[in-house]
């Protein structure tokens, strides 16, 4: 009832030095994560990648620096935009972009659900208009609906370089807030979609590694 009038619950939002802090602290952790790993706020916006992640998406520092300037460093518009972003390199396994699309958006609505009428949603929503079939993708993704989509067997296909296409497996990591700042971790599915991460000098543990370390 108060949604529909437009009255949010209470939302305790962290205060900017403790967001910060917990930023910073994120940003520690992925160092120290073998798998592509990347950082974002409530409203998306990336706000930092650990290298295994600069390297699996081939941008340079200038690439992040025009990605920023142009206000496109936000995981929808990097999702949507096909100039900018990763629309024609990621899709699911079967070749479908629209199912990338509509899951991140529904994610997007969900986690975000108490901030629909914020200004802040209600501006990224207007600026991502600019995309054609961004609207449509938008209707279809209704949280109110009793059925949930599930989460547990989502993968992503991306091209990197010039090798076969690299699955993952998506897995977000929270802490203190459940919502933000979150860590998103890219996951390969399997040891013939590590190799190739591997051949770009990423270190993705390989099975001998993983058996190694539980006989220890």
């Amino acid at each position: 009832m108060l949604l529909t009038a437009r009255y949010e619950p209470v939302s305790f939002e962290l205060p900017d030095e403790e967001l910060n802090r917990l930023i910073e602290t994120a940003l520690e952790v992925m160092r120290y994560l073998p798998f592509p790993a990347y950082l974002m706020t409530r409203n998306w916006d990336v706000c930092g990648w650990n290298r295994s992640m600069q390297v699996t998406l081939g941008w340079d520092d200038i690439r992040v620096r025009q990605l920023r300037l142009a206000g496109r460093l936000n995981v929808l518009h990097l999702l949507f935009d096909r100039e900018w972003g990763l629309r024609d390199r990621i899709r699911a396994p079967d070749g479908s972009w629209e199912d990338v699309a509509i899951r991140n958006v529904y994610l997007f609505k969900v986690m975000n659900i108490h901030c629909r009428y914020d200004e802040w949603y209600q501006s990224l929503e207007n600026d991502l208009r600019r995309y054609d079939d961004f609207d449509c993708i938008w209707q279809q993704t209704d949280v109110s609906l009793g059925d949930r989509m599930s989460f547990a067997d989502y993968v992503i296909e991306l091209d990197i370089a010039s090798t076969t296409p690299v699955r993952f497996r998506p897995c977000r990591l929270t802490y203190s807030s459940p919502d933000y700042p979150l860590i998103v971790v890219w996951v390969p599915v399997d040891e013939a979609s590590s190799r190739p991460l591997r051949l770009l000098d990423i270190p993705i543990p390989s099975p001998s590694d993983v058996d190694r370390a539980s006989e220890r």
